[in-house]
């Protein structure tokens, strides 16, 4: 990715319009891991072993394929703590490409909207005795592309198959079937977010440039939301992951990826940049996609996300103020400590303890200790 840009970005900017921020980004993951960033070095712990490098620093950038794979095992290590031996779903909510373009130019406004809904959403059916009567736990993680790079804005949710109802623990009645009722989920949401973007609309937050100048007329807005409340929003629920390490390796996979890794990355030719893409139409074959550098380039920009913006959120039990608290209590409560679970999961500590205490290349033995580059 850091050749494309290099290559290609200063001829990109003369012709398209940019953001401070997204030059920010770009910078950041054209000189990541050179000089730019400062460097540090690698030696070998075992005195035995004389191995020792100067390695150039990461730009630390969420955006950049080189640097989301420590940030994705440390934050999984802490989800581990937070495991029940319980059910989990996997639910995804997708915002309608009528929604899109405005999204666009109103990003940190709509997504927020769209966590607030779908949350609203998860949480009412929950709280509804005739579905569970509990509070449920669930992380949300947003991602904005779909196959070739296309703005494709959809939210991720790992869903606890039960909840809390004071200091009890309720089981979902169909726990091993289905989470709730998808067409009825999906409308919830629908309500919830065109009645959050009314308001917003009324507050005048939210901007119209270009082709969205005729919507800044109230008429026209309203209209716009009739509209788009007619439209089917989609909600597509899995059946539960059959154990904890299924839920870690959906963590592993979706939590800190990036809208393309390297290794998607074929080349470029003819002005065009070559990669991979998998077609899930087809079960998931492998097909290869060429697009113009100047499409490449813009359909990445679209990917990056708004500064300071929270892409992965707690509800419920599991929000960030006190759900070690309530962790804590419905294990008590189900009578099952963390350890019942620890088979399925030390695979997965001896994979990220490989990775973030970097052994060494040479002897395999020593850990990698990191020296302040002082030249």
């Amino acid at each position: 990715m850091s050749d494309i840009l290099n290559t290609y970005w200063d001829d990109y900017v003369q012709i398209h319009q940019v953001s401070r921020h997204q030059h920010k980004v770009v910078w950041a993951i054209k000189n990541c891991r050179t000089s730019c960033f400062g460097s540090h070095i690698e030696k070998c712990s075992n005195e035995n072993c004389d191995y020792e490098v100067i390695a150039y620093n990461s730009c630390r950038d969420r955006h950049c394929p080189k640097c989301s794979t420590s940030k994705k095992l440390k934050w999984v290590s802490e989800r581990i703590k937070e495991l029940l031996p319980i059910p989990y779903f996997h639910t995804t909510f997708t915002m309608p490409p009528m929604l899109h373009t405005l999204c666009l130019f109103n990003q940190k406004l709509i997504y927020d909207l769209f966590f607030k809904s779908t949350g609203y959403a998860l949480n009412m059916f929950s709280k509804d005795p005739k579905f569970l009567g509990a509070q449920l736990g669930f992380v949300g993680i947003l991602h904005t592309w779909g196959k070739s790079l296309w703005y494709h804005p959809h939210i991720h949710y790992i869903v606890s198959g039960g909840g809390l109802c004071g200091d009890r623990w309720l089981n979902l009645p169909y726990q091993n079937k289905f989470l709730f009722p998808v067409k009825a989920l999906s409308r919830t949401v629908r309500a919830r977010l065109i009645e959050l973007l009314e308001k917003v609309y009324s507050e005048g937050k939210l901007t119209f440039p270009g082709e969205l100048a005729e919507l800044s007329n109230p008429i026209s807005f309203k209209k716009f939301c009739n509209t788009l409340g007619g439209q089917t929003w989609y909600c597509h629920v899995k059946k539960p992951f059959t154990g904890p390490q299924k839920v870690l390796e959906y963590m592993g996979r979706y939590t800190h990826r990036v809208a393309i890794s390297n290794s998607r990355l074929i080349g470029m030719k003819d002005n065009r940049v070559i990669f991979k893409v998998k077609d899930y139409k087809e079960e998931g074959k492998e097909k290869v996609v060429s697009l113009s550098i100047d499409t490449f380039i813009q359909r990445f920009l679209w990917h990056v996300l708004p500064a300071g913006f929270r892409k992965i959120r707690h509800f419920g039990f599991l929000n960030t103020g006190f759900r070690s608290d309530k962790i804590r209590m419905i294990r008590a409560y189900l009578e099952k400590s963390a350890s019942s679970i620890e088979d399925n999961i030390q695979s997965w500590f001896d994979r990220m303890d490989v990775y973030l205490n970097h052994v060494c290349p040479k002897c395999q033995k020593g850990k990698l200790v990191f020296y302040l580059n002082s030249s």
